[in-house]
């Protein structure tokens, strides 16, 4: 929950920064790298949570998934478009931060 906090938090950030912060260059543009490069880093800290996950995390139930592939896979798939929209400043700011909120009480 920490990774999610974290990410919610810059991709508020991201959406309150002034297009004259990207030093010229056209602000949509801008903010999407900043975005994708906040979203790799998010990546990387659900990997980092993977690999100390003990060895039944990886183990495929009869679901058809793992404890690794939900918080790797199904997590970021859920929540992405919804960050992205409040990176973006596109949708409604409070429901997409609702759908993040809910999806994390789902997933972790």
């Amino acid at each position: 929950t920490n990774a999610v906090a974290q990410i919610v938090q810059c991709a508020t950030v991201v959406r309150t920064l002034p297009d004259s912060d990207f030093g010229g260059t056209p602000g949509e543009a801008a903010r999407d790298d900043l975005w994708m490069g906040f979203w790799c880093g998010f990546l990387c800290m659900l990997r980092s949570v993977v690999r100390s996950l003990p060895a039944a995390g990886r183990v495929v139930s009869a679901l058809g998934t793992s404890a690794a592939a939900i918080v790797q896979e199904g997590l970021p798939e859920t929540i992405q478009g919804a960050l992205y929209a409040v990176a973006s400043r596109s949708g409604d700011f409070h429901k997409n931060l609702d759908l993040v909120d809910n999806s994390t009480n789902i997933y972790v």
